[in-house]
């Protein structure tokens, strides 16, 4: 059994690529919350960077983000972008790397995509439902496949 403490990640997906003055803005806003971000006066340790131009990581390097602290995060994330003319999504959907491009879809658009061997075997899945570490590693960036339970047998026959 492992001690080390498993850090929790946050990751918030943009509609569409951030200009690098998006990023650079938004890092610099989401930096500076962070910085004084704390929980019940505890401080929270975290880091933030922007992968893809599309997705911003937000990840906990000590310290424990209470139901409090998570809001005032999220609420920021809803002020900030406003200013910045970003829209994350908040709507459940999918992004996936397809042919260079990160794509969008919904639940229904994902299922009759899985049905093309081709976009099932070489589309890439960014999981931002994710919130771990561990899981990022483990599954950030994998080839739809690799994600069986999106795609019941039954639905590929």
């Amino acid at each position: 059994m492992s001690t080390t403490k498993e850090y929790p990640v946050f990751i918030f997906a943009a509609m569409k690529n951030l200009s690098s003055e998006q990023a650079k803005s938004l890092l610099g806003r989401v930096s500076g919350f962070l910085e004084g971000w704390n929980s019940h006066g505890e401080p929270i340790h975290a880091e933030a960077r922007v992968e893809e131009s599309r997705f911003l990581v937000v990840e906990l390097k000590g310290g424990t983000a209470s139901g409090c602290s998570k809001d005032k995060l999220f609420r920021m994330l809803e002020e900030a972008p406003a200013m910045l003319d970003i829209q994350f999504d908040s709507s459940g959907k999918f992004f996936i790397e397809w042919k260079n491009e990160i794509i969008s879809m919904s639940r229904k658009e994902l299922k009759d995509n899985i049905l093309n061997s081709e976009f099932r075997e070489n589309a890439r899945l960014f999981p931002i439902w994710i919130s771990s570490l561990a899981e990022y590693r483990m599954q950030w960036k994998k080839p739809l496949s690799s994600f069986p339970h999106l795609f019941p047998a039954s639905t590929l026959v």
